[in-house]
């Protein structure tokens, strides 16, 4: 009886832990999914000056840039169906991921926690040229307080899930974030 117990026990524990590390890994299927994922509006209220500084910067639509960085995302679109023939990409529907990384690096980097239907919905975007799309995800204070918080990977090892890097005071207050 008691291991009887002690297994059910142990179930109940592992059954949520199991289950949240699967819902935590699980990738954005849309681009609405993916900005939620790195919704950083709750930084203005204790952040207002640097958030309205953000908000006026180049990071605050790094898909569209000046113009031409959205321009020349979606001739890396037209490039992916007609120059680079190895691509596999015939159609926007074939665009995935790992086409966009080599820019993406930099102008995207969430979009590792993506599914290749958010890359096909950025491709339409880009070749629409739908601006309210395209400026649903960027680079923001996430991106650069967890995502890309630690250069020295090798060494100190992944950003944590959860953790906001770069506060003078310690540990920041807030654990929202659901990365």
């Amino acid at each position: 009886m008691k291991m009887l117990r002690l297994v059910l026990v142990s179930l109940f524990i592992a059954i949520p832990l199991v289950t949240g590390i699967a819902f935590a890994s699980e990738k954005a299927k849309t681009v609405d999914e993916l900005a939620q994922m790195y919704d950083v509006s709750s930084c203005k209220q204790c952040h207002p000056k640097i958030y309205e500084e953000w908000e006026k910067s180049i990071h605050s639509h790094s898909l569209i840039g000046t113009g031409s960085t959205a321009g020349a995302l979606k001739g890396l679109v037209g490039a992916l169906k007609s120059t680079f023939t190895k691509s596999g990409v015939k159609e926007t529907k074939d665009v995935k991921v790992e086409h966009f990384m080599e820019c993406f690096k930099c102008h995207l980097p969430q979009i590792k926690d993506a599914s290749d239907e958010v890359a096909q919905q950025i491709a339409r975007a880009l070749e629409d040229g739908d601006k309210a799309t395209l400026a649903k995800v960027n680079i923001n204070c996430l991106v650069c307080h967890n995502v890309k918080a630690i250069v020295h990977k090798w060494q100190d090892g992944e950003p944590e899930k959860g953790v906001i890097y770069g506060s003078k005071d310690g540990a920041h207050a807030d654990r929202c974030m659901q990365l």
